[in-house]
């Protein structure tokens, strides 16, 4: 059976994180967005996470298939479009001769960074290798059967190595650094579905409910928003303190959940939801055709957007990822790491995502 309601939040969360891209003007908003967007989908990918035991060996290959394949599909997908805007603004990417300009983008594909030997030529598809350390890391207190004390000690290794890099002033490739602070986000997911029951209450709540939820957890992260300052989760940066970012990014997701629970039902919603990944890995090229094409025909720039323009170019955006999420998932699954059309949410890392 599945849960509409995740279904829901995970279109919520992508719908801002293509709007968070839009480079809006209003910067208030683009921090409120940035402080939670991303930390939802770790969250949520904890709360679908199972503590059933398994071998090392097929859980490496499963969370290979679903994370790992539709990164480096979309990477190769989107790598034209990369290497053209290379070309187009050699000062921001700077190259010397033809080597280099074929060689920089394939080795940011391992690199999942930009460096002085590397370019890394899709942004967002760096939470797909994150989220599979992220799973890599839980697998240890997985061993254990996820026991408090083992997520409790994991938790704690992870972020003693994030602040480890930190102070060294290293950023590790592969966004590891990332990952070890995203992992407290994917042990608190965990933790909600398996040692409460919020998620069932709320499901069980009125619309009103929901709706106050909501709104009272939008208030309580932008406030604390306020307060840490922009967060840039991709980079590993948690803004001004770290628990203020843990804090904004829990209210965020409560804020997420409660619309999720009184959005109908909706096939196109539903779709989008069975395709985030898609879009995640696919919007910026989309993205930037639909900016170039309303500065050719309306005279608008591809930057400092009101709220007015960003709301419905972000839609544009997703209606156009429609027909690729179904070609995808009913003709081409195993490019997404899927095996088959139906699986249920516990069955495969995506379904968070």
């Amino acid at each position: 059976m599945r849960e509409i309601w995740a279904d829901n939040a995970k279109v919520i969360g992508i719908f801002l994180m293509v709007l968070g891209h839009n480079a809006l003007a209003n910067d208030g908003v683009f921090d409120f967005i940035y402080s939670f967007h991303m930390p939802l989908f770790f969250i949520l990918s904890g709360y679908f996470s199972s503590a059933k035991q398994e071998q090392f060996l097929p859980y490496l290959k499963k969370n290979a298939k679903a994370l790992l394949v539709p990164y480096i599909v979309f990477y190769l997908l989107t790598l034209p479009f990369g290497m053209f805007v290379i070309w187009a603004h050699p000062y921001n990417h700077p190259y010397d001769g033809c080597f280099e300009f074929i060689m920089k983008p394939l080795i940011g594909l391992f690199t999942v960074k930009t460096t002085s030997f590397a370019f890394h030529t899709n942004g967002p598809s760096w939470f797909f290798v994150a989220l599979f350390i992220v799973k890599l890391l839980f697998y240890i207190p997985k061993r254990y059967r996820c026991s408090v004390k083992s997520l409790t000690i994991t938790t704690i290794v992870c972020l003693t190595g994030y602040f480890f890099f930190k102070e060294n002033n290293y950023t590790p490739y592969a966004r590891v650094d990332t990952a070890l602070m995203a992992f407290p986000l994917f042990v608190f997911g965990y933790l909600l579905k398996t040692k409460t029951n919020v998620i069932a209450r709320l499901k069980e709540s009125k619309m009103l409910v929901n709706i106050a939820v909501s709104l009272c957890c939008a208030l309580m992260c932008l406030l604390i928003t306020n307060l840490n300052g922009h967060v840039e989760f991709s980079g590993a940066g948690y803004g001004n303190n770290m628990i203020l970012m843990y804090l904004a990014a829990i209210f965020g997701f409560f804020f997420v959940i409660g619309m999720s629970m009184f959005t109908p039902r909706n096939k196109h919603i539903l779709t989008i939801g069975e395709g985030t990944s898609v879009v995640l890995g696919l919007h910026s090229p989309i993205q930037q055709l639909i900016k170039e094409i309303t500065k050719v025909v309306f005279h608008i720039p591809t930057h400092d957007y009101s709220m007015l323009l960003a709301f419905p170019m972000t839609v544009m955006v997703l209606i156009c990822h429609l027909p690729i999420i179904y070609l995808l998932n009913h003709k081409f699954p195993f490019l997404i790491g899927k095996s088959k059309k139906n699986e249920s949410y516990e069955s495969n890392t995506y379904r968070s995502w």
